[in-house]
């Protein structure tokens, strides 16, 4: 029996595709804070609790806006963890991208519903959302997490993962 081991293939016109996932990392956001609208700009933090592991070069953070270290097509995953003391219906985390650095788009998810459950004290929900993003320049294709709730609706806890996917 033969093993064949390779760590890339170039195509007739030059170009070369890795095998595999080439960069991954996770993210959070630190500490609670109160939802309404907005970006979330601050208290991001690579997640390396239980573990956590990384896959190449991660992307850098400022201000909540992220730069990816590589052109590709790229999968973002963003999980919202909300908390309320009563009914809120319009409750989720978003992906917003630019291609220029400047103006963002909103790559809408889904909203979830936490509804008063009968017992005393908040109710919990969580709420996701993917997009694959076609990362045609470092320089200005940015990815940035925002949230949309009542403004009285605790935003627990936000996790975000950032996967690149192969070559654009």
């Amino acid at each position: 029996m033969s093993t064949l081991k390779v760590n890339t293939i170039q195509n007739t016109s030059g170009t070369v595709q890795p095998f595999g996932i080439t960069h991954c990392s996770a993210w959070y956001v630190t500490s609670a804070f109160t939802g309404g609208t907005g970006t979330i700009t601050s208290n991001w933090a690579q997640d390396t609790n239980a573990n956590a592991g990384t896959i190449g070069t991660i992307p850098t953070q400022s201000s909540g806006v992220f730069t990816l270290p590589a052109t590709g097509i790229w999968l973002i995953d963003v999980v919202g963890g909300f908390e309320y003391d009563g009914k809120s219906r319009y409750n989720r985390v978003e992906i917003e991208t630019t291609a220029n650095n400047s103006s963002y788009s909103k790559a809408l998810g889904p909203y979830t519903f936490i509804t008063d459950s009968g017992f005393s004290g908040a109710g919990y929900a969580m709420n996701s959302t993917q997009h694959m993003f076609d990362c045609t320049d470092t320089s200005n294709c940015k990815v940035r997490f925002a949230y949309e709730t009542v403004s009285s609706v605790s935003i627990y806890q936000v996790n975000a993962k950032i996967t690149r996917l192969g070559n654009t």
